[in-house]
């Protein structure tokens, strides 16, 4: 899951590292030790994506509300997307918790370099947010569409763990495809390291957006449309 010499300059290896330092640039290598543990949250979102389906269509209050004339789509909306709010105040609280603890660590927790550290720890942690939020949506989709729960989570699994394992591979050898760049878990590999020579931090958080709508919008026509086939 990391590619590269973990203990090389900054911008140049790619996953999840923590504890190492790069002398010539200690704030941001204070950034990505605080964003290591991003690699547990992603298996979490894919199962908690799926299983919001499934214990949201069961509920009692989801039957009510279909009962009442509530479509099937919104009903379950109104489940997953709390959910996936909470996990992205979760993962927000959490890094910025151990970025506090890292930077004071590395002696940068005051003085002008906290600040613009700060400011960048803010940029890739809330962009990590909401591609944290796309593999969520994106696994409740897969789960909203199948509707076979063990089905759903090696679906799901193959399509986010897939390119944990597969891109440092290719990263390495120079033949990453351009398609690769709309996996979420590809992103977050380039943004806890902070390996962002091409793209912004800003067109990663648009793309795990238009990720999150695609999602929702899809889940929302997938499960009207099986509620109109009971």
């Amino acid at each position: 899951m990391v590619a590269g010499d973990p203990n090389g300059t900054m911008g140049v290896t790619i996953g999840f590292i923590g504890n190492v330092i790069d002398h010539t640039h200690v704030a941001e290598s204070a950034v990505r030790a605080s964003l290591v543990y991003t690699v547990a949250w992603i298996p979490a979102a894919v199962i908690l994506g799926i299983t919001a389906i499934g214990e949201g269509v069961a509920s009692n209050s989801a039957q009510i509300s279909q009962a009442k004339g509530m479509p099937g789509g919104a009903v379950i909306l109104t489940k997953v997307a709390p959910q996936a709010m909470a996990i992205a105040v979760a993962y927000l609280l959490s890094c910025g918790i151990a970025f506090a603890a890292t930077s004071a660590a590395y002696g940068i927790a005051s003085g002008i370099a906290s600040n613009v550290t700060w400011q960048v720890a803010f940029a890739v942690i809330t962009t990590n947010c909401l591609l944290l939020c796309a593999i969520y949506f994106a696994s409740a989709c897969v789960a909203a569409i199948c509707r076979m729960p063990l089905l759903a989570i090696l679906l799901a699994l193959l399509l986010h763990i897939g390119p944990l394992l597969a891109h440092p591979k290719v990263y390495v050898a120079g033949t990453s495809p351009e398609i690769a760049w709309a996996s979420p878990v590809v992103w977050l590999m380039h943004t806890c390291s902070l390996n962002m020579a091409g793209p912004t931090f800003a067109f990663g958080a648009m793309v795990a957006a238009g990720i999150c709508i695609a999602s929702m919008a899809l889940m929302y026509l997938a499960c009207n449309r099986q509620e109109a086939c009971r």
